[in-house]
């Protein structure tokens, strides 16, 4: 007899990593946790070529425990950010899609649209239309069901949404070579760029909020930073100059309840 419920496998995915976890369907008590290297190969002609091989190796192994439905938080370095002055005039997905469009380098993208708590402003995402093409071609081709992909950087201030309302500085999600920069005022959303980093970024990052600051037309001259990065929950930030750092926390009791790290707690919020 097939069972009731499917499990629910919860996937992280970046460019030297897959996060996997796995929760029961019914119950959401956890079932298997784990993190597989992504390979990269000379021969690669995209970043997404390590990972989208990782991906069918373990869709193999996953498909044989059983159905499930797949949710994805996608990185940064596969995902497109802009902040978009909105016009209520647009009323169809294919005006939105030609108006955000002028906002991105040509391709085939898939949008997607989100509040930023800035009156006249959406924020847009944008992923390539081919690797989502190939995460579904992989995981259907297994039997499993992708339910969403959700980006990284949305997923994360959704669930730390709490503790930044209201806030007048700088949200930062970091990941293995990328950087995330959000400036927020009165809660909302003012300013995104998502740039490159190197792997001593904590000496870089108070030159990256300035030039970013330099952009903005306020005369900012440091102020408060909140930070997630999984490895460093609790890390206790030195003073940089005018900048003050703190960790950004997960609310969610759900996810705690896990007594996982914070590097699986991200592939689980897309559950």
């Amino acid at each position: 007899m097939l069972p009731l419920w499917n499990d629910r496998i919860c996937l992280a995915l970046y460019p030297d990593r897959i996060v996997l976890v796995r929760l029961h369907g019914r119950t959401g008590a956890l079932l298997e946790s784990q993190i597989l290297p992504c390979i990269a190969t000379p021969e690669d002609e995209k970043t997404d070529a390590a990972m989208l091989r990782t991906l069918a190796q373990l869709a193999v192994d996953l498909r044989a425990k059983g159905r499930a439905k797949v949710s994805v938080v996608l990185s940064s370095h596969w995902v497109e950010y802009a902040l978009v002055a909105w016009d209520d005039l647009i009323v169809s997905e294919a005006e939105a899609n030609a108006h955000a469009g002028q906002f991105f380098t040509p391709n085939q993208w898939v949008f997607r649209y989100s509040e930023c708590g800035h009156a006249g402003k959406k924020l847009v995402s944008v992923v390539e239309v081919d690797l989502l093409q190939a995460l579904r071609t992989i995981l259907h081709g297994r039997g499993l069901q992708l339910e969403s992909v959700q980006p990284y950087l949305m997923t994360v201030f959704n669930h730390c949404q709490a503790q930044l309302k209201q806030v007048d500085g700088w949200f930062v999600l970091l990941e293995s070579g990328r950087a995330s920069m959000l400036y927020l005022q009165q809660g909302g959303w003012q300013h995104l760029r998502s740039v490159r980093i190197s792997p001593d970024w904590q000496d870089c990052l108070p030159l990256l909020l300035q030039r970013e600051a330099a952009l903005l037309s306020e005369d900012i001259q440091g102020g408060k930073v909140f930070v997630f990065e999984p490895h460093c929950m609790n890390k206790k930030w030195p003073e940089q100059g005018d900048w003050r750092y703190q960790s950004v926390l997960l609310a969610s009791a759900k996810l705690h309840r896990l007594d996982l790290s914070a590097e699986y707690l991200v592939a689980a919020m897309g559950a």
